[in-house]
């Protein structure tokens, strides 16, 4: 059965690989060139919205940089809520890592507070289709060998919770790893946690393989 029906709305929340450089002030919404910003979420809206017109799909990115798994959970009424998404779609765990200017997350933190997001969520809108997106970095970004140990465990909790909601899970680091590879790792991750244009398409081409068996051929496979 797809999931994508007409006038469905797709919210996609989450950090500065979300975010997208997107205008954000509500005084700056008539500017319809810059809501959705420049990160993946902008390759997905333009290959669906162009695709199927007639489905008269809405896109919503409510993406913040800077943000961590607390960061998306305060913001959860006024952007995830009251935006009544019928598809939520998120990437968060990057600046839940250590660095010079916070604390990390504990992973056993990260996904209780992931849990009573999506938990609170599928009791508002019992309907709405999860899909969950795996973190990832590449070798180029400082302190990785310190970074990457905390985010595989992120990424196993992700993978815990897409299993636990039936949610759909995009897996993005072995994918990252193999085309860093065969390519400088620059190509796709420019400072080895955001992406490139080549990289937002590479997100943006995961996120519609791992959709695409529930949208009933929509997009051509």
């Amino acid at each position: 059965m797809a999931i994508i029906k007409n006038d469905m709305k797709l919210l996609f929340q989450g950090d500065s690989l979300t975010d997208g450089n997107r205008y954000k002030k509500m005084e700056q919404r008539w500017d319809k060139n810059h809501q959705i910003g420049h990160s993946y979420v902008y390759v997905i809206n333009a290959l669906l919205g162009s695709l199927h017109p007639e489905m008269r799909l809405t896109f919503e990115n409510r993406g913040l940089s800077g943000n961590g798994i607390k960061g998306v959970y305060e913001r959860r009424h006024e952007d995830i809520f009251e935006l009544e998404p019928d598809i939520f779609s998120i990437l968060i765990g990057i600046n839940d890592t250590p660095s010079p200017s916070r604390a990390p997350t504990e992973p056993e933190t990260y996904y209780d507070v992931y849990s009573k997001l999506l938990s609170e969520l599928v009791e508002a809108r019992p309907a709405v289709k999860l899909v969950l997106l795996e973190p990832f970095m590449s070798p180029i970004r400082n302190n990785y060998d310190i970074l990457m140990p905390y985010l595989s465990r992120f990424q196993g909790k992700v993978k815990r919770l897409a299993d636990e909601y039936s949610a759909i899970f995009v897996p993005l680091q072995e994918k990252f790893n193999e085309l860093c590879r065969e390519y400088p790792p620059e190509y796709w991750i420019w400072d080895g946690v955001h992406t490139t244009e080549n990289g937002n398409g590479i997100i943006a081409r995961a996120w519609l393989e791992a959709v695409a068996p529930e949208l009933c051929r929509i997009i051509g496979g």
